[in-house]
C-alpha cells in the first residue's frame, strides 16, 4: 500500500478495489446486482464514500445510485470525500431553503441546483447520473414537477430561429425582468440583435447574437468584464410558469429510472432526523410525510450502511475499518501522535491543496512515519479519518492532525454581479449638503424644461419646505450627508447665517485637529520604528495555510500591511471592509509576522464576546506554530489574569487579546511591536488617548466595517494609510431582507425553518420596558425553542453571560435590544428579526 496510486489531481485511485477482501463485501455487491437488498457496517468517517466509491466501481447497479444521509451539511461533505476515491462527479441534490414560500426568488442558488437535479434526471434527453448525493431533508421537500420544466424549457441552438419579441413577451409573463444589464439569474436584456439570458440553473449568463430572427451565436460571458468565457452551440433555456413554485409535488423516488438503489447512511438517524424535520416544519411548509418518503425509496433495492453493522435480512459486510483518535493539534505534539496512531502502517494525510502539502511535508519531515517512507499525501477534502486494518493504511486530514475545522466544504453556485461603483450613491430621502446652502433632503430627479430645454434636476428640500433643484450637471455641489449621531441632522434654512457660522467652527475645528495629526505624523515620521524583517518560509507556511482563495482586495491590503511593517517608520493603517470580508485573516497575518520576529502583539477589541470570538479564531489559527496566545478580559479568572499579565512582562505571552483591560497602566508589555485594533470609534476617550501615544512608536493595524467620518477623512488625507476591503469573497451568501406585518404564524415558521437546519435566531426588541412580554409571547409560539435576553438594564456580567452562551450555541434564540453586535461572527445565527423596526 506504500505505493497506492494517486492520479493527477492526487486522488486515491485504486483504494476502492481494495474493499474486496474485506468479509462479505462482494456477497453485498452481488446481492445489489440481482435486485435485493444488503447492509455495510464499519462505515467511519469517510470510509463511507469509499464504500459507496467501491459499490459503483463494481458495477453493482446498472442505473442510478441515489445516497441519502441524515443531515444537509454531512451531504455535503460526503460529496467531498467521494471525489478523493473517484472520478464520477456525483450529482448534489441540496436541501431547500425556502420552504413553505409562495414564491422563489430565481436567484436562490438552493433552488437553481434542485432544478437543474430535475433536469438531470426527468427531461427526455437527460443522461441520468451514476451517483446523487442527498439528505432527508432534501428528499421531504417537494420538488418541481418535470412536466413544468418540460413546459417552461424552449432549446436555442445556433442556426435557428427566434422571434425577440416572442420571446421577450414570454420571458416576462414567467416572472423575469427586463433590465439594461443583467446581473442575477431570472432577468433578461435586449439591445439591438444581441439579447443576453440568465436563466436560474445557469452558472453564467448567456448572450445570443441574431440576425434578424436567426441565431448566429451562442456564448457564455463574465457580468463584471462582460467578456466571453465558453462559445456554445446550443443551451436549454428554463423559465418556470409563476405557479410552477405552488404546484411542486414530485418525489426524487418518483423520477429514479430503473435499475436504480438506494444507499441509506445511518438509517435509524435518517428516520429520526426526518420526523424531527417534519414535526418541527409540519404541512405549513409543504413538506411529504416521511413514511410516504420512506416508502418510495424501498420501491428501490436498498443498501444500509452505518459505523455500526445496521441490522438486515439481506446480505451484509462489515468493513475491517476503526476510527482514528484524536490529535491535539500541537506540532510537537503531533509527531510523535502520529506514529503511535499509524504504527507500522502506511499514513495518508490528505490536504486541500498543493501549498498545504508542501507546508506539511516539511512541518512533518522530521516524524517517525516520514523518517521510513511510511508517510504519503493525497488531494482533496476528508471529513473523517480511518483506519483499514487489513490494509494497514491510515487516512487523516490535515485539519485533523491540528483540531481544526475543515473550512468550509463544497461552495456555493457561485453568482456573479457587479459591484456597486461609490458608497455615496444617493436615494430618495437621504440627506444631503449643498455647498452654498446646508444640511437637505434629496427628494428624486426631476425634469424641468429651461431655455427650451428639457434638463434632469437634483430637487433638494430644506426647512420650511423650501426646495432648491440643482443640475445634474453641477452635481459637485451636493455630497451625502455623512453623520456620526444617531439621529436625523437638522435641515438648514435657506438664506440663514447659521450655515456660514458652522462651517467657519468647523473649519476651526479642522484646523486644530489637522495640526494635532500633523504633528503626531511628524513624530512618527522622526522617529525609528521597528522595521520586521522580510517574509520567512513560516510566514509563507502560515499564510499558505488559510484554507480560502484571497480576494483581489485582500492580495493588495496583505501587500500594502507587508511593506508598511518591513519599512523603518511605525505603520498606522486604517483596514476597511465590510464582516466577512476577511480583515481578521489580515490581521493575524500581521501579527504572526510580529510574533515570529520576537515581537509581541495586542489585540485590543472593544466587548468581551468579541475578545472570546478573535481568541478562539487565533488560537485555531495559531495551533501549529510555538506562539502563545492568551486573552485579557472579565471571563478571564484571576488566576487566569495574573499568569497572562506576568507573562506579557517576562515575554513569554506573545499574542494577547482583550478589552479596554489591554489599555491600562499597569500593563506592562517586555517587547510590544504590534497593536491591532477592532472598531476603535467604540472605545473611550481614555483608551483613544493611550492608542495615540502608542502610533508615535508602535506598528498600529485598525480593523473597522463602519469608519467614523474622522478617521476615514484622515485616511482619505493621507494622516493614516488605508486599505479598503471592497470585493466580497466568492459564493458569500447576499443579505435576504423581507418586511412583513407581525404574524404568529409567520414568526413560527421563519424560526421553525432556523432551527431545523441547526442555525440560531437574533429578535430585536428596542423596549426594555416590556421585553419580558415578548419573551413570553415567542415562548407561546416556539415552546421548543431556548431563549435568552439581552438589555442594557442587566449588569455588564449577566450581559456577558447571556451573549457568550448564544455564541457557544446554547441559547436558541436571543431576545435583546440594539446591544446587540453587528458585528459578532456566530456562524449558525442565520434569521434576524427586527421588531416594530
Amino acid at each position: 500500500m506504500a505505493h497506492l496510486p494517486t492520479g493527477p489531481d492526487g486522488r486515491l485511485a485504486g483504494l476502492a478495489d481494495t474493499l474486496e477482501q474485506h468479509r462479505g463485501f462482494a456477497e453485498v455487491v452481488a446481492a445489489l446486482r440481482e435486485g435485493h437488498g444488503g447492509s455495510i457496517g464499519g462505515t467511519w468517517g469517510a470510509a463511507c464514500a469509499l464504500a459507496i466509491a467501491a459499490v459503483l466501481r463494481h458495477r453493482a447497479t446498472t442505473s442510478t445510485l441515489v445516497v441519502v444521509l441524515p443531515h444537509a451539511a454531512e451531504a455535503d461533505a460526503f460529496v467531498d470525500d467521494f471525489a478523493l476515491f473517484s472520478e464520477r462527479p456525483p450529482l448534489l441534490l441540496p436541501a431547500s431553503e425556502d420552504l413553505g414560500e409562495d414564491e422563489v426568488s430565481p436567484d436562490d442558488p438552493v433552488e437553481a441546483e434542485r432544478l437543474a437535479a430535475v433536469k438531470r434526471l426527468a427531461l427526455p434527453d437527460a443522461d441520468p447520473p451514476p451517483l446523487v448525493v442527498t439528505s432527508i431533508q432534501a428528499l421531504l421537500a417537494p420538488l418541481v414537477d418535470p412536466r413544468a420544466i418540460e413546459a417552461g424549457t424552449r432549446r436555442l441552438a445556433v442556426g435557428g430561429r427566434v422571434d425577440p419579441e416572442e420571446l421577450a413577451t414570454w420571458l416576462a409573463t414567467r416572472g423575469w425582468q427586463a433590465a439594461d444589464a443583467i446581473d442575477t439569474p431570472g432577468s433578461f436584456a435586449r439591445r439591438g440583435g444581441i439579447i443576453d439570458l440568465f436563466a436560474a440553473d445557469w452558472d453564467r449568463p448567456v448572450r445570443m447574437e441574431l440576425d434578424g430572427d436567426e441565431i448566429e451565436s451562442l456564448r457564455t460571458f463574465d457580468t463584471v468584464s462582460q467578456r466571453s468565457v465558453a462559445v456554445l452551440d446550443a443551451i436549454d433555456l428554463t423559465a418556470l410558469a409563476a405557479d410552477a413554485a405552488r404546484t411542486r409535488h414530485t418525489q426524487l423516488a418518483d423520477l429514479l429510472p430503473r435499475g436504480s438503489c438506494v444507499a441509506l447512511v445511518e438509517p435509524a438517524a435518517c428516520v429520526e432526523e426526518a420526523t424531527r424535520f417534519h414535526q418541527r416544519l409540519g404541512d405549513s411548509a409543504g413538506l411529504f410525510p416521511p413514511d410516504e418518503v420512506f416508502a418510495g425509496l424501498h420501491r428501490f433495492p436498498s443498501l444500509a450502511l452505518g459505523a455500526l453493522a445496521p441490522s438486515s435480512l439481506d446480505a451484509a459486510a462489515t468493513l475491517a475499518a476503526e476510527s482514528v483518535e484524536r490529535f491535539t493539534g500541537v506540532l510537537d505534539r503531533v509527531k510523535d501522535e502520529l506514529e503511535t496512531v499509524g504504527r507500522d502502517q502506511e499514513v495518508w494525510v490528505v490536504c486541500p491543496s498543493e501549498a498545504e502539502e508542501k507546508r506539511l511535508g516539511e512541518l512533518l519531515a522530521d516524524s517517525a512515519p516520514a523518517r521510513t517512507g511510511r508517510l504519503h499525501f493525497a488531494r482533496g477534502r476528508l471529513s473523517g479519518g480511518f483506519r483499514l486494518v487489513p490494509e494497514k493504511l491510515v487516512l487523516v486530514s490535515s485539519a485533523e492532525l491540528f483540531a481544526r475545522e475543515e473550512a468550509g466544504t463544497r461552495p456555493a453556485r457561485q453568482r456573479l454581479s457587479r459591484a456597486i461603483d461609490t458608497f455615496l450613491d444617493l436615494h430618495e430621502g437621504d440627506y444631503v449638503v449643498h455647498v452654498a446652502h446646508g444640511i437637505g433632503r434629496y427628494r428624486g430627479l426631476k425634469l424641468l424644461e429651461q431655455h427650451g430645454r428639457t434638463e434632469e434636476f437634483l430637487e433638494i428640500e430644506f426647512a420650511g419646505g423650501t426646495k432648491i433643484f440643482v443640475p445634474a450637471s453641477c452635481i459637485e455641489l451636493v455630497q451625502k450627508y455623512v453623520g456620526g449621531a444617531k439621529l436625523a441632522p437638522k435641515l438648514a434654512k435657506v438664506g440663514g447665517g447659521l450655515w456660514e457660522k458652522q462651517k467657519a467652527a468647523v473649519e476651526r475645528a479642522v484646523a486644530d485637529m489637522a495640526a494635532d495629526m500633523l504633528r503626531l505624523q511628524a513624530t512618527r515620521a522622526s522617529r525609528p520604528g521597528i522595521a520586521f524583517p522580510a517574509d520567512t518560509p513560516w510566514q509563507r507556511q502560515f499564510e499558505e495555510s488559510f484554507p480560502y482563495d484571497e480576494t483581489p482586495d485582500q492580495l493588495t491590503a496583505i501587500e500594502a500591511i507587508r511593506a508598511d511593517m518591513e519599512a523603518p517608520r511605525p505603520m498606522d493603517r486604517l483596514l476597511c471592509g465590510d464582516v466577512g470580508f476577511g480583515k481578521t485573516e489580515l490581521a493575524m497575518r500581521a501579527a504572526f509576522k510580529a510574533a515570529e520576529a520576537g515581537a509581541q502583539v495586542a489585540v485590543l477589541v472593544p466587548t468581551t464576546v468579541l475578545c472570546e470570538q478573535h481568541c478562539r479564531t487565533f488560537t485555531a489559527r495559531f495551533a501549529e506554530f510555538p506562539f502563545v496566545v492568551r486573552s485579557l478580559s472579565r471571563l478571564t479568572s484571576t488566576a487566569e489574569a495574573r499568569e497572562t499579565l506576568e507573562g506579557l512582562a517576562r515575554k513569554s505571552v506573545d499574542i494577547v487579546i482583550g478589552t479596554h483591560r489591554l489599555a491600562q497602566s499597569d500593563i506592562h508589555f517586555a517587547n510590544l511591536g504590534l497593536v491591532v485594533v477592532d472598531e476603535e470609534q467604540r472605545f473611550g476617550v481614555d483608551v483613544k488617548e493611550r492608542l495615540k501615544a502608542l502610533r508615535a512608536s508602535v506598528d498600529v493595524l485598525t480593523m473597522t466595517a463602519t469608519p467614523i467620518p474622522r478617521t476615514l477623512h484622515m485616511s482619505l488625507l493621507g494622516i493614516r494609510d488605508i486599505s479598503n476591503l471592497a470585493t466580497p469573497p466568492v459564493n458569500r451568501i447576499p443579505v435576504e431582507t423581507k418586511v412583513a406585518r407581525q404574524d404568529p404564524a409567520l414568526i413560527r415558521h421563519a424560526i421553525e425553518r432556523e432551527l431545523a437546519r441547526e442555525g440560531q435566531v437574533f429578535f430585536v426588541h428596542n423596549r426594555i420596558h416590556d421585553i419580558h412580554r415578548v419573551a413570553d409571547r415567542l415562548k407561546a409560539i416556539v415552546p421548543e425553542a431556548s431563549i435568552g435576553i439581552a438589555h442594557g438594564r442587566l449588569s455588564e456580567t449577566e450581559l456577558e453571560e447571556v451573549m457568550v452562551a448564544f455564541v457557544r450555541g446554547r441559547i436558541d434564540i436571543l431576545l435583546a435590544t440594539t446591544i446587540v453586535e453587528s458585528g459578532l461572527d456566530i456562524p449558525r445565527a442565520n434569521t434576524i428579526f427586527i421588531d416594530e423596526a
